[in-house]
């Protein structure tokens, strides 16, 4: 059977979508046994006595090896599911240190942004100043309009020259 060109290898597959479903032990029991087991021919008369009676050993061999080679490729499989499962989470944790790291820059970025409005708003002249200074203003407009009536007539349109 290991000769036969065309023997069908069942590989297991890596990524999305369902696991296969590998056969049970017993579904290989199953399909070893019904198997029909070819006599064996006719010997010569006085040679059969000599033989041991033919039991159907070569299926259990075959059996067995296929529950090993089974055997072997689900530990195989649950080594490549463990490992992959540990790729995952190396990759789930860097993508959460990554956004960590990009919340930090971005609060980096914002705090400097306020720093700079509270420089600026500091640099604005408070009450005291704005009451001091628009009391100043009121004081040389009218000043500077009483001059202007009384020093240099006509300048201002509507009020006659004395």
């Amino acid at each position: 059977m290991a000769d036969s060109p065309t023997t069908n290898r069942v590989e297991p597959i890596l990524g999305p979508g369902p696991a296969p479903s590998a056969p049970s032990v017993e579904e290989l029991r199953a399909a070893v046994e019904s198997v029909p087991s070819t006599p064996p021919a006719a010997p010569a008369v006085g040679y059969a006595e000599a033989l041991p009676p033919r039991t159907d050993r070569a299926g259990i061999d075959q059996l067995s090896r296929i529950e090993e080679k089974a055997a072997r490729i689900e530990e195989k499989y649950a080594r490549t599911e463990t490992l992959m499962q540990r790729v995952q989470d190396k990759v789930e944790a860097a993508t959460g240190r990554m956004s960590e790291a990009a919340l930090q820059s971005d609060l980096v970025i914002v705090r400097e942004r306020v720093d700079e409005l509270a420089r600026r708003v500091r640099r604005l002249p408070g009450l005291n100043s704005l009451v001091f200074t628009a009391l100043v203003t009121a004081l040389l407009t009218a000043a500077l309009t009483v001059a202007a009536i009384k020093y240099l007539p006509g300048i201002l349109p509507g009020i006659p020259p004395r």
